[in-house]
């Protein structure tokens, strides 16, 4: 259907409209290669509070078609002019309890991104089976997913390099964090382990203020949650500091990025250790990060996810990239940009 259209594909992208949302990068990328159309309800005041989101320093916009959190679609598209209905129908998780109705009656391209399944597979196996097509963050739920219903695909989060971008000037922080920290979990205890240890920097903060402090560090700590590969993975890398990381088992992780090549991995019990070895030889610290620029933006970005994604529902291709198919493209990419340096 939309693979033989010669115009630019119409979208509509459902998500909680907030500023800091996964979705928001896909929009960016969407509005690339597509005519978008946001729908779905804005992000409620009182949430700003309650999820620590002072610091975005953006406001909430509504969207294109605002709705509640549990709007018709067919409804909405019986109300919509034919030029204004879309092509590809796209929701993308954001905010638990916005799940639009009667999704499998639109007669459209449907599909579903899928961001939270390590929190909240349950959640989702009724209302997945209303789409086409299902993509899915984390590696280890798809082929669950796959048993609700949809085609499933893996589509791992990615960076937005006009956002996480390096900067050359001074490194203020030896090691800097960026995030939420809940008192008492392994992400605090290990933090409260680096702080004893060596200088560490915290900072909760989004976009521009988030890639200033990750380009101000020489290395920057992340930690899996329930083996996500998670988004400060490839923005980090994105921005050229040194990524100091655990591993996320089964996600794709081993597959994309070599330790100690790529990244800078660590064990819980070595944690302050590698962090040392790092700051004392930061020239290797230096070098290692660089590359692992090069490699996330030769097929980490947005653009790359949704141009992937596009392909799969349009019926270009039958599945996503694969890890491998992933990781060569990413090295392929990044050794052009090095000999484009030498010549």
């Amino acid at each position: 259907m939309v693979g033989t259209l010669r115009r630019k594909p119409h979208v509509w992208l459902a998500y909680v409209s907030y500023p800091v949302t996964t979705a928001v990068y896909l929009e960016r990328a969407l509005r690339k290669v597509c005519r978008v159309t946001t729908i779905g309800p804005r992000l409620a005041d009182e949430m700003i509070g309650v999820w620590s989101l002072e610091n975005m320093k953006l406001p909430v916009l509504p969207h294109d078609i605002q709705t509640d959190a549990t709007p018709d679609m067919l409804q909405i598209w019986e109300q919509t002019a034919p030029q204004d209905r879309p092509d590809i129908y796209l929701w993308v998780e954001s905010v638990s309890g916005h799940f639009p109705r009667n999704i499998k009656c639109l007669p459209c391209l449907k599909a579903c991104c899928l961001i939270d399944m390590h929190i909240n597979l349950e959640l989702h196996r009724d209302f997945a089976g209303q789409f086409d097509h299902a993509f899915v963050v984390h590696r280890q739920y798809v082929d669950k997913v796959g048993q609700l219903g949809p085609l499933s695909h893996w589509l791992p989060v990615a960076c937005d390099p006009e956002i996480h971008r390096g900067d050359t000037g001074e490194k203020r922080y030896e090691i800097g964090f960026v995030g939420s920290v809940a008192a008492g979990t392994r992400r605090d205890i290990l933090l409260r382990q680096l702080d004893a240890a060596l200088p560490l920097h915290v900072e909760r903060c989004f976009w521009d203020d988030m890639a200033a402090v990750f380009a101000a560090s020489k290395m920057v700590f992340n930690s899996s949650f329930n083996h996500d590969l998670n988004m400060r993975f490839f923005e980090v890398l994105s921005v050229g500091s040194l990524l100091l990381s655990d591993m996320a088992g089964d996600s794709g992780q081993a597959e994309l990025f070599v330790a100690g090549e790529d990244y800078a991995r660590y064990q819980d019990e070595t944690l302050c250790d590698v962090a040392r070895f790092y700051l004392k030889h930061g020239h290797l610290a230096e070098q290692i990060g660089q590359w692992g620029r090069l490699l996330v933006h030769g097929a980490h970005t947005y653009d790359h996810r949704v141009q992937d994604l596009l392909a799969v529902v349009t019926g270009r291709k039958a599945d996503t990239w694969s890890a491998a198919e992933l990781r060569s493209q990413s090295v392929r990419a990044a050794l052009q940009v090095l000999r484009g340096q030498g010549s």
